[in-house]
């Protein structure tokens, strides 16, 4: 009897641990966003904003286009901060960007733009990251998306210049 108890709690733990645990709790994704234009703040609905990495991600299917030498430090387990230097990086990411817009995204906001503050794996300067910048957004020009930055990322005053806004929650 005690053997038959035994292996009920552990197919009870195994049916927990795989599915997870079941809870009233659900996080929702808020209403709207607001983002910064130009001092104004306006309301957007989270299907008309998109977000896209410039880094190399784990879960992204383009993860096996970057070089070796284009993958830098960890941003967390699963992203790596990326070379901006390259041209094979910005092919990428311009990807991705026209995936989005493809995908009926008019607003994106780009991630992991705050690579200076980090000890990435590249000798980035700021030259760098504003070349890279400045080709996305003006690749962003002829789509006719707006792009913005995380207002929780550190974002040199200088760079800020092609963004059309900032993402404020």
């Amino acid at each position: 009897m005690k053997k038959k108890y035994i292996i009920t709690i552990i197919l009870l733990l195994s049916t927990i641990f795989i599915t997870g645990c079941k809870t009233d709790y659900v996080e929702e994704e808020p209403k709207t966003y607001l983002i910064e234009y130009n001092d104004m703040i306006e309301e957007v609905y989270p299907e008309e904003i998109c977000f896209v990495s410039t880094a190399y991600d784990e879960r992204i299917e383009d993860k096996y286009l970057f070089y070796e030498d284009e993958v830098g430090n960890d941003i967390n387990y699963y992203k790596k901060w990326s070379n901006m230097k390259s041209i094979n990086v910005l092919n990428i990411i311009t990807n991705r960007l026209e995936e989005a817009y493809y995908s009926g995204c008019n607003k994106i906001v780009l991630t992991d733009v705050d690579i200076l503050d980090y000890y990435n794996g590249f000798d980035l300067t700021i030259t760098d990251v504003d070349i890279f910048l400045s080709e996305i957004y003006n690749n962003s020009l002829n789509y006719g998306y707006d792009i913005g930055f995380l207002s929780d990322e550190n974002l040199d005053i200088e760079l800020q210049k092609y963004f059309d806004f900032k993402l404020i929650n």
